[in-house]
């Protein structure tokens, strides 16, 4: 085994001394102070963190002693920064820093305050074990295809990461499971944990053979060792939909190898057999995915975000973060306040009177401008776009940052929320406006975060994000955001309540919370715009024209069909220009962990 120049030599320690060398409460890595571990898995641990300068809640992940010795797992390790670190999409736990202090490797991350889907599916079983004989409980099935859906859309952000000369990266996360994906407080789904993902360009390589990922969830192929594609990942969605609608996963068995060899010929019960009144149309995206054969499931994770949608659009009305917030306080409710408790009174951060330590974390003090990524994980400037900077002044003096493009909305469309504002480009974690538009396949789904690059003594290359820097404070906006949408005879839904026809103005939740605004109108797909203190005070929404899969475009008798307008965009000024630099092109920032 080669030897780390990371660690101090850990073969043979006995385990009490490797936990010894383990982080601890109140301990510092780098700019973060850890508050408690709230996650451990055959690889890191994860810690709540404060960043001790400002207080912000973050989630570090840290490499285990016995571990860090071994070259291979530093290897994984870095691989899960430069994959997850790249992709820029709402429903992916943002990764914002790689470092290393005292000769731990560590990983900041986005802190997601809910539970994993597999808590949800298994509220009464032990957190850390899924063996332990408690029932998991079904979830409703058109919750369950909002979430899968949403899971969808984050997946389908990472297999579309392209290198700097356009080259396909070839993203597969072959651990995609109910442990895997997280669930946000308010409703949101975030896809987690790219430590085994497969991508072009890794240090670590998978030996011939080796498999790598929860065997219940593998695909046939990936079973056989052999290549893998996208549609690996498609198959182990299939397995959670059925899993979270059925309460019972699709391959079952008394040992590994009987579970191994259900898969290799397909035989599970339909869940219309297991639950009398499955919706029939749930079941035929379930076998699609499930299907033995790659050529035969869907062929992208976007091809079965869009049957799901489609599916949600006629089977009633739209599911929205709320009801899926609902379900998240009924099961994980207690368990979520004894925790937010146990962080309220933790006394670790900023109030303690800590002085932040010197930290050998590597880092790129300034992020440049970054378009698609370079396989050594270097910056890359975006060529003829550009971005202002402190010294140039923006519309309004600040410089609109997308924080979220809120899930794929309920009738198939990809929806940009309008966030912060920051007065300096340097406080970007990841820049620029965006677009996303569900209805194009071959659309960029992600975009490259602001990275450096250091190599290590063993000739690694150490990407390196850039800080998470927290925002300034959000200036004070008027009370009310006016929505200018397109069509006009559009109506607007705020959480579930229908405003009459003609309402353009939409109060900003004086809780410090959050509106859910559905916007509708006949031939056009649904869009989604949360409206909080963030959100611009203008807003521009314009509804594209329905498609069907034969291409045709829905159209009012005398209406042209739309270019492909934007989704929602700040309104433009008098000098008309919006409230930021826009790229078309690129995408919102992130989110991995369990």
């Amino acid at each position: 085994m080669r030897r780390s120049p990371y660690t101090h030599g850990t073969v043979g320690m006995p385990q009490h001394e490797l936990d010894e060398m383990l982080p601890g409460a109140g301990d510092a890595l780098g700019p973060y102070e850890l508050v408690t571990p709230v996650g451990a898995g055959g690889m890191a641990r994860v810690w709540v963190a404060r960043v001790r300068a400002t207080g912000q809640l973050v989630a570090v992940k840290t490499l285990l002693p016995q571990l860090a010795e071994n070259v291979s797992f530093q290897e994984m390790f870095l691989d899960e920064a430069h994959i997850a670190g790249r992709i820029a999409h709402p429903n992916v736990c943002a990764t914002f820093d790689l470092g290393q202090h005292d000769k731990t490797l560590y990983l900041a991350m986005e802190w997601i305050d809910g539970p994993s889907l597999m808590r949800v599916l298994r509220p009464h079983g032990d957190a850390h074990s899924d063996n332990d004989g408690a029932p998991r409980i079904p979830i409703k099935p058109r919750l369950a295809a909002r979430i899968v859906a949403d899971t969808c859309a984050g997946l389908h952000a990472a297999h579309e990461l392209v290198a700097e000369d356009g080259r396909p990266l070839a993203v597969v996360h072959r651990d995609v499971s109910p442990h895997n994906v997280l669930l946000t407080s308010t409703g949101l789904i975030k896809v987690t944990d790219f430590g085994v993902a497969k991508a072009i360009g890794k240090s670590h390589m998978t030996v011939a053979g080796q498999l790598k990922g929860k065997l219940a969830y593998m695909a046939p192929e990936q079973l056989m060792g052999g290549g893998i594609d996208r549609r690996a990942d498609v198959f182990a969605l299939g397995c959670v939909l059925y899993e979270i609608t059925t309460g019972q996963r699709p391959f079952v068995g008394e040992h590994d190898p009987q579970v191994m060899a259900q898969i290799m010929i397909g035989n599970y019960e339909l869940p219309t057999s297991v639950i009398a009144d499955y919706p029939k149309e749930l079941e035929a995206i379930v076998v699609k995915a499930l299907a033995n054969e790659p050529e035969n499931r869907f062929q992208s994770a976007e091809q079965m975000r869009k049957a799901l949608e489609g599916w949600l659009r006629t089977s009633g009305p739209p599911v929205m973060p709320p009801q899926v917030a609902a379900l998240i306080r009924e099961r994980c409710g207690a368990e979520l306040d004894a925790r937010a408790r146990m962080l309220a009174t933790s006394g670790v951060g900023p109030a303690s009177g800590t002085t932040p330590a010197r930290s050998d974390t590597h880092r790129v003090p300034e992020p440049r401008p970054s378009g698609r990524i370079s396989d050594n994980g270097a910056a890359l400037d975006r060529g003829r776009r550009s971005r202002p900077t402190e010294d140039q002044p923006t519309s309004r003096g600040v410089l609109w940052f997308v924080v979220a493009a809120f899930i794929g909305a309920s009738l198939g469309l990809g929806v940009l929320v309008l966030a912060r504002s920051m007065r300096k480009a340097k406080r970007l974690a990841a820049a620029s406006a965006i677009e996303l538009d569900a209805s194009s396949p071959s659309s960029p789904s992600s975009r490259a975060m602001p990275f450096g690059a250091q190599t290590a003594p063993n000739g690694i290359v150490l990407p390196v994000m850039a800080s998470a820097v927290p925002a300034e404070p959000i200036r004070s906006r008027p009370a009310a955001v006016r929505l200018h949408v397109q069509p006009e005879t559009a109506l607007l839904v705020v959480d579930g309540v229908v405003l009459p026809r003609g309402t353009d103005t939409i109060a900003r939740p004086s809780d410090g919370g959050a509106s859910t605004v559905l916007v509708r109108s006949e031939n056009h797909e649904d869009t989604i715009v949360v409206v909080d203190s963030a959100t611009p005070d203008d807003v521009e929404v314009a509804l594209l024209p329905r498609t069907h899969q034969d291409g045709k475009v829905d159209n009012k008798p005398g209406e042209k069909a739309a270019e492909r307008p934007s989704v929602i965009k700040p309104k433009s000024n008098e000098n008309g220009t919006s409230g930021g630099a826009a790229d078309p092109t690129t995408e919102a920032p992130p989110n991995p962990y369990d």
